[in-house]
């Protein structure tokens, strides 16, 4: 699994780097061609062809409630959003709600965050427990994904 760069750049960093063992598998296909010079000065090709898999990305929505502690004092809700969608996931890695709560309180001082949801289905359905990730999945989170409903207590 890799995650951005040129097909030719990766490919060419497989080839001189990959040992013996397994085969490599995967829906991106590429070639290398290394020069070999003979003894005898002549050049030999060889065309070296490489497959690797690039991640699917799974796009997360964010929704969650933000109690005013003074009702005077607004919420900076795009400050909240920005905070949760800075959040940076690896290939495979999970997602517990609960983890984007330290991120909310970092969009400002004038609210409480509760009831945080995640979707990984678009919204179909929403859980304050865990998104799993496939193994060639990478999560990620975008600002515009992130709902934050203000509540006046």
């Amino acid at each position: 699994m890799v995650e951005g760069g040129a097909v030719a750049a990766i490919v060419e960093t497989m080839t001189k780097n990959k040992t013996g063992g397994k085969g490599m598998v995967g829906s991106v296909t590429g070639t290398f061609s290394e020069s070999v010079t003979r003894p005898n000065g002549a050049i030999f090709t060889i065309i070296h062809t490489m497959t690797f898999d690039r991640p699917v990305f799974v796009d997360v929505l964010v929704r969650l409630n933000a109690t005013f502690i003074n009702a005077s004092i607004p919420i900076d809700d795009v400050a909240i959003q920005q905070e949760i969608a800075s959040k940076q996931f690896s290939i495979g890695d999970n997602l517990l709600a609960a983890d984007l709560y330290n991120l909310a309180f970092r969009g400002g001082s004038n609210f409480i965050p509760t009831d945080l949801e995640i979707s990984r289905d678009g919204g179909a359905t929403y859980t304050a427990g865990q998104v799993i990730s496939n193994l060639n999945e990478k999560l990620r989170i975008n600002v515009a994904d992130v709902t934050v409903t203000e509540v006046i207590p």
